[in-house]
């Protein structure tokens, strides 16, 4: 199933929830940039990291315009500022979505579609860009991490492409993790409210996310994780549906430069069959060392 956060969506306010908290150990890490989750871990005050680079889903569904096809997002572009050691700024999205299209049929979003649908055809939109701010709290002796991140997407991604929904999002979630020795764990958890797109009304989704890192060599990095999206069993026309999708990356990384490869699975339907995500960061130091 599509990324949650790749997913054009209804606005929503999210009201963030509980979440279990991981045995305690000592000691924390670098941040560790997940697919999807976020890391609690402390912060590196006055850094800014730029990132660009690409995804490709194979036979991305789009429902609610009918199409489905294969998916690339390129250039995306991220920027993350760290403001203190607890509180870190971030926005990310794909400057360009592109789809192949592979099959077209007819559902609830048809009629909105600026062209008619060829098979072969590229259909191409903005990308929906997302902004969020992280807050750390340093808590339990630095044994645990406990956070908390709220954000918003914006509805960049029009549903006349038949790539989006014209709606926006709010996010809201907390987030914990923890080490044991070399190994980085880290949970989120949040309740998202989504204003549905074919009348009044809303459907109330609970987010969670759940990842381990470890680096077994000096600047390599191996991450996983899983996460997904649960909600009311109204069907999919409305393009907004369960998810359940799996992350599997390596990153290598020096002072001031990585690169991370991630490779995505998918559980729930309607989802690509598969997909990787290809990521350049630079770091920079802003400030007094």
């Amino acid at each position: 199933m599509r990324n949650f956060l790749n997913t054009p969506i209804n606005y929503y306010r999210a009201l963030v929830v509980t979440l279990l908290l991981v045995t305690v150990t000592s000691g924390y890490s670098s941040a560790t940039d997940f697919a999807w989750i976020e890391d609690a871990a402390k912060l590196e005050r006055g850094t800014v990291e730029l990132s660009v680079g690409g995804a490709y889903y194979s036979s991305a569904p789009f429902p609610f315009a009918g199409l489905d096809g294969d998916l690339y997002e390129a250039p995306w572009v991220g920027l993350r500022y760290s403001a203190s050691d607890n509180a870190q700024f971030f926005f990310n999205g794909a400057l360009r979505k592109t789809l192949s299209v592979g099959l077209a049929d007819s559902a609830l979003g048809s009629a909105e579609l600026d062209q008619p649908v060829a098979l072969g055809q590229s259909r191409s939109a903005t990308g929906d860009f997302s902004i969020y701010s992280k807050f750390r709290f340093p808590i339990f002796s630095g044994k645990v991490d406990l956070g908390i991140l709220t954000g918003f997407t914006m509805p960049n991604t029009n549903t006349a492409s038949g790539l989006g929904l014209d709606r926006g999002a709010t996010h809201g979630r907390i987030l914990v993790g923890t080490n044991f020795g070399s190994l980085r764990l880290v949970g989120n958890a949040g309740i998202v409210i989504i204003n549905n797109t074919t009348g009044p009304g809303q459907d109330d989704f609970f987010a969670y996310g759940f990842g381990a890192a470890i680096k077994p060599l000096n600047g390599l990095e191996l991450h996983g994780e899983l996460y997904g999206i649960d909600g009311p069993p109204d069907g999919i026309d409305d393009g907004l549906f369960d998810s359940l999708n799996v992350a599997l990356g390596a990153g290598v990384i020096t002072e001031k430069y990585a690169i991370d490869v991630t490779v995505k699975g998918f559980f729930k339907e309607p989802s690509p069959s598969a997909g990787v995500f290809v990521r350049f960061s630079r770091l920079f130091r802003t400030g007094r060392e």
